[in-house]
């Protein structure tokens, strides 16, 4: 998973699945292998329930080479 900030036009204009809160330009995103992005601190409590992505249902464990367990995924959002 990748974090970034808001600043790109394109996640300006999008509001977060959980939230359902704009983002904002120096808002800290999340952004799932699915390309669906987050606030970063919606994703991690998002994930600490449910280990798939909030708008496509995708699992968030990729192939074996990717696979990062969710204690994983949440320490790299912190």
């Amino acid at each position: 998973m990748r974090v970034l900030t808001a600043s790109c036009v394109s996640l300006l204009q999008q509001t977060c699945a959980v939230c359902l809160e704009d983002f904002k330009v120096k808002d800290e995103l999340g952004v799932l292998p699915c390309q669906h992005a987050f606030h970063r601190k919606c994703l991690v409590k998002w994930l600490e329930v449910r280990c798939v992505c909030p708008m496509c249902n995708k699992p968030i464990a990729g192939p074996p080479e990717q696979h990062h367990s969710i204690g994983t995924l949440l320490d790299e959002l912190v």
